[in-house]
Parts: structure tokens; C-alpha cells; sequence
């Protein structure tokens, strides 16, 4: 989307977690960490952007669930502002979690990173690492204690 000269880029990520780790994208040029998926074209479903999407980046046809979240986030990545980043859970996929899964494009890598460590990298959207202890908290996956330490 374009407006007044100015790109707006609105994404669709997948949510792929298991009770204690998470399938991150990470761009090494860039140097941060986001979550797999990718930005809308035109005349495209947030759905169908992040079926395609995983189609692409890791050579899997997976079904987007639930909308989990929108985080309205506002950040500037290669001289671009992104705006608003849509959360889909997608399932069926926890397997990708037991060893990190190469990826089909050359610019990015997949970690498998545990959820208890994402505040120590560098994330985006920075909603991204406050929604994750949240979300996890919320399926009864987690605990964390006054002072931000993570129990079983």
C-alpha cells in the first residue's frame, strides 16, 4: 500500500509453538528475529498471503488458523514503515520445532528459539515478545514470577 509516497507494508505471520519454543525467522542482513511469514500483495486474504507465504520460505502447505492477534505495531525496516502485523496460529507444524528447518529463500534462516529467551533478542515488532510470554501464559503453558524469570 502506498500513500503519499510512503509504503505501508501489512504482514501475516505464523504462530508455530510448542509449551517452551518458538519458529522464528531470523534475517541476517537485517540482524533481527521475526516469525515466519510475509507481506500482503494486493487483492490478497491475510490467509491466503500466509499460506503462500509458508509455501514459499519452508516448501510446506499449511492452513492459517485463528487470528490470534493484531499487533498494531509501527517500525521502519529497510527505509520502509510496516504497520500493523496479523498473528495466525497455525497447527500441525510442531515437528518443525524438534530441528530448525532450512530455509527455501537465501535471505532468511529458521531458529528454533525458546520462548523464555525472546526478550534477550532482537525482535520484531517489539510487541512481539510481550504478546509471547502473554499468549503462553494464557494456554497455562507458562509461569513467570514477579521479577520476569520463566517456571516450569
Amino acid at each position: 500500500m502506498t500513500t503519499n509516497n510512503i509504503r505501508i507494508k501489512v504482514t501475516a505471520r505464523a504462530l508455530i509453538s510448542n509449551k517452551t519454543h518458538l519458529l522464528m525467522t531470523w534475517l541476517p542482513r537485517e540482524h533481527f528475529f521475526c516469525l515466519p511469514g510475509g507481506g500482503l500483495e494486493v487483492g490478497e486474504s491475510l490467509k491466503a498471503c500466509l499460506k503462500r507465504e509458508l509455501q514459499e520460505e519452508l516448501g510446506l502447505y499449511a492452513e492459517p488458523e485463528q487470528l490470534v492477534e493484531c499487533l498494531e505495531e509501527h517500525y521502519t525496516d529497510r527505509g520502509h514503515p510496516y504497520q500493523e502485523f496479523f498473528l495466525f496460529r497455525v497447527e500441525g507444524l510442531t515437528s518443525l520445532l524438534e530441528q530448525a528447518p532450512i530455509s527455501n529463500e537465501p535471505q532468511l534462516q529458521f531458529r528454533v528459539v525458546p520462548i523464555a529467551e525472546i526478550s534477550n533478542l532482537p525482535v520484531l515488532p517489539r510487541g512481539l515478545t510481550k504478546f509471547m510470554k502473554d499468549y503462553q501464559q494464557q494456554l497455562g503453558y507458562i509461569c513467570m514470577m514477579q521479577d520476569g524469570t520463566i517456571c516450569s
